[in-house]
């Protein structure tokens, strides 16, 4: 989901049958419109209330508000799984059709003019193409998962390049996520279910090095399941986020104020609901989208509130 303003709002909802359309709201989430059928699709964001994109099976763009939207050129994208947006720039994450490498290609948010960046991750075993890409200020990242994490790369120098994070065990996954204007970094990894039992950590920055801290202890199996990331977050104030799902299937928001070093803030998430979609809102809110409806909201990331279930 996607909020250009704090009334303004864009989510993707799924049906009974399989489907997918993508929903409108200019009232803060009062009411919702259903724009289009968006089935296929795994993301929308809008860098502000007049740009914005949707990814997978391609990308389309709208330049107007979401009046019209239009497929959107991008250099040899065979799909195009993640876009993040950030001071005036849009980067797509895609597989290359000819490469079959992972890509990124930046263009100015305004008009579509997608250009590829040299660097690429060679593709993993498949056929799971997972990416993480988040931008905030004039930095981005990105993290690629297929079934188990395979490469990592970053903005350095205005370029995108390899960065090299590695988890501190072997067949994790992992994500990243940056704060809004870049000043903050969370990263966690977790057990994929095609190695050993593994606890879930995220990143401690604490000391200006690489550390990892355990959010979650190991628990569970490979065969009779274990815990899940779903996503990581970081405020401009310095608070990080670690989202993930217990192994008995329970969804928990953990925070941390000190750098990752210790994460105590912990909200579980209501009983019978999984996590499905996370965003920044314009004043600095947070804000979590649940499933099978309602949501969390919070000022700071460290203590959440439920938002109320709309139609």
């Amino acid at each position: 989901m996607s909020w250009p303003s704090n009334e303004d709002g864009w989510v993707l909802t799924d049906d009974e049958h399989g489907g997918r359309s993508l929903m409108h709201t200019t009232d803060g989430g009062t009411t919702w419109t259903a724009i289009m059928d968006a089935t296929g699709v795994n993301q929308v964001l809008f860098a502000d209330g007049t740009n914005g994109w949707l990814a997978g099976n391609g990308l389309r763009s709208t330049h107007d508000g979401g009046a019209t939207w239009m497929s959107a050129a991008v250099p040899d994208a065979g799909d195009v799984a993640a876009v993040a947006a950030a001071r005036g720039t849009v980067h797509v994450g895609y597989i290359g059709s000819t490469s079959g490498a992972v890509g990124v290609a930046s263009s100015p948010i305004d008009h579509d003019d997608f250009a590829a960046a040299s660097f690429t991750i060679p593709a993993g075993a498949g056929p799971r193409l997972d990416l993480s890409l988040t931008a905030g200020g004039p930095y981005a990242a990105l993290i690629y998962d297929d079934r188990t994490f395979v490469g990592a790369a970053q903005i350095v120098n205005g370029k995108w390049g390899k960065w090299g994070v590695t988890c501190p065990f072997d067949n994790p996954t992992a994500t990243v996520g940056l704060s809004p204007g870049g000043q903050n970094l969370a990263v966690a990894c977790g057990p994929s279910g095609f190695g050993d039992a593994e606890p879930i950590v995220a990143a401690d920055l604490s000391s200006g090095g690489l550390n990892w801290t355990p959010v979650e202890p190991a628990s569970g199996s490979p065969d009779e399941g274990q815990a899940t990331l779903d996503f990581v977050a970081a405020t401009d104030a310095g608070v990080r986020i670690v989202a993930y799902t217990k192994a008995d299937g329970s969804g928990m928001i953990a925070g941390s104020s000190d750098g990752g070093a210790s994460w105590p803030a912990r909200t579980p998430l209501p009983a019978g609901t999984s996590l499905s979609a996370f965003a920044h809102l314009p004043d600095g809110r947070l804000l979590v989208a649940v499933a099978p409806a309602g949501g969390l909201i919070s000022a700071d990331g460290l203590t959440w509130n439920a938002v109320a279930e709309t139609s």
